[in-house]
This record gives C-alpha cells, sequence and structure tokens, in this order.
C-alpha cells in the first residue's frame, strides 16, 4: 500500500488566479504568469524546458524595453517556478505570488493570508 501524496494541480491555479485577481492589474508580466499557468500541468523535462527558454526570452525582451517592477520580478519568478518538471519545485510558487503581492500593496496581504487558510482546508496542496 503506497502512502505517497501526488502534487495537486488544481491548489496552485487557485492560488494563481487569486493573486491575479488581488493585484487587479494588466500588463506583460501578469500575462507572462497567465500563460505560465496554461502549462501547470506540463511535467516532461524538455517540454518544461522549451516553455521556460520561452519565458526567459520574453522576460529579458521586457527588462531591455522598460524595466521590471519588484513585483512584477516575483510574478515572473513564480511563472518560471510554475513552469518546472518537478511538482514539488511548481509548489514554491505560491511563496513567490505572495512576496508578488507584498511588493505590489501591503494591504492586501491580510486578505491572500485569509483566503489561502480558507483555500488550503479546501483544496489541499497534496492529495
Amino acid at each position: 500500500m503506497s502512502h505517497s501524496k501526488q502534487w495537486n494541480s488544481i491548489y496552485l491555479s487557485g492560488c494563481v488566479q487569486q493573486a491575479i485577481g488581488l493585484l487587479n492589474t494588466s500588463g506583460v508580466a501578469t500575462d507572462l504568469l497567465k500563460d505560465a499557468a496554461e502549462h501547470l500541468d506540463c511535467t516532461e523535462k524538455y517540454d518544461c524546458r522549451f516553455y521556460r527558454l520561452q519565458l526567459k526570452r520574453k522576460v529579458a525582451r521586457l527588462r531591455r524595453e522598460r524595466g521590471i517592477q519588484p513585483w512584477e520580478y516575483w510574478l515572473l519568478a513564480a511563472a518560471e517556478q510554475i513552469l518546472h518538471p518537478i511538482p514539488g519545485t511548481k509548489h514554491g510558487a505560491v511563496t513567490m505570488l505572495r512576496s508578488a503581492i507584498d511588493e505590489y500593496d501591503q494591504n492586501l496581504i491580510p486578505t491572500w493570508k485569509a483566503w489561502h487558510e480558507q483555500y488550503a482546508l479546501k483544496e489541499p496542496a497534496y492529495v
């Protein structure tokens, strides 16, 4: 009998959607996070590498054109984490999303914490 737990992609998807909703802004960084979230279930090494390479090229272009804000840095770091093939590594994006929200507006952190506590009970990170 196996007691191992499977990573729950629905959990991270919900966290991404909530972060985007709380930030309530649009732009290249949020679009890149949404694009990365489309590949959230990807666990194939070479596919994930391809998606990360695309993301890195777009981020480099963004940095050249106008630079990035601190909150955008954390969103883009979360997007990169999501594109890793190892499910446990993907989970690190949740912390980065929280950091992005904190950099964007510290007044949103209590809202994120309250939502996350309730959401984690309903939709656990591992099942």
